[in-house]
């Protein structure tokens, strides 16, 4: 009977772990509709992932660097800048009702120095997620936040930048942030999504925009082997 236990617990993590969408994707987008338009908001801090040296860190919590009081949460700061640093999120346009088609990325953002970095996005600039910064990853197609701002927040989005312009896929999509410039004077406090060119996201609309937090594969697993278990 244990045997068999092991046997169906291993076919059903193998099943979660193969499921198009059980992945993990940014512990908790927010949407909104605002004038008739789709946006779909995350705060910086909750990635999914980013490179094992950690360059990106989490501003108060892992660089103890002091951070405004209206800060979202945590902050993302650069105390690394190199090539080999990224932060990945993966999320989802449908949970605004958001269909594909060009999308417009912004970022509440702090840049005292004009500093910007590169925006990758699945299915727009190549077929396979990349764990190093792609060698054809171009200053003037994904050059993102490059603007002045500070010492307060701002919401940027940079016109003269076509990285923020992307082509966005049904359903969930996936978004890697790689160094170009930024450095422990630059703070990532959230980012959103529009599919309105004439849309300018509020601290105000972020937070009325609704909350959707993300199931966990691990929770989804462990409901159903606890369900499991009592057929035996």
């Amino acid at each position: 009977m244990k045997s068999i236990i092991i046997s169906i617990l291993a076919l059903v993590l193998a099943i979660f772990i193969f499921i198009p969408g059980t992945a993990l994707a940014v512990k908790e987008q927010k949407n909104s509709n605002v004038g008739g338009s789709h946006q779909v908001w995350f705060e910086a801090e909750n990635f999914d992932s980013r490179d094992s040296n950690k360059g990106y860190k989490l501003a108060k919590a892992e660089a103890k660097l002091p951070i405004p009081a209206n800060t979202s949460g945590d902050a993302i700061t650069d105390v690394a800048g190199s090539d080999a640093i990224w932060l990945r999120y993966d999320f989802d346009i449908s949970k605004a009702g958001g269909k594909a088609g060009t999308w417009y990325f912004w970022g509440r953002v702090i840049s005292p120095n004009n500093q910007s970095d590169f925006l990758w996005v699945l299915g727009d600039n190549g077929k396979v997620i990349p764990t190093a910064k792609p060698a054809d990853i171009d200053q003037a197609r994904d050059r993102v936040l490059e603007e002045t701002v500070g010492p307060d927040y701002g919401w940027i989005k940079t016109d003269h930048s076509e990285g923020h312009t992307k082509k966005l896929q049904d359903g969930k999509n996936t978004m890697v942030l790689f160094w170009r410039q930024s450095d422990n004077t630059v703070l990532f406090d959230v980012f959103m999504w529009a599919n309105d060119p004439k849309y300018v996201p509020t601290d105000d609309d972020y937070k009325k925009a609704s909350l959707t937090t993300a199931v966990k594969p691990l929770d989804k697993l462990s409901t159903t082997w606890g369900e499991m278990k009592k057929g035996f």
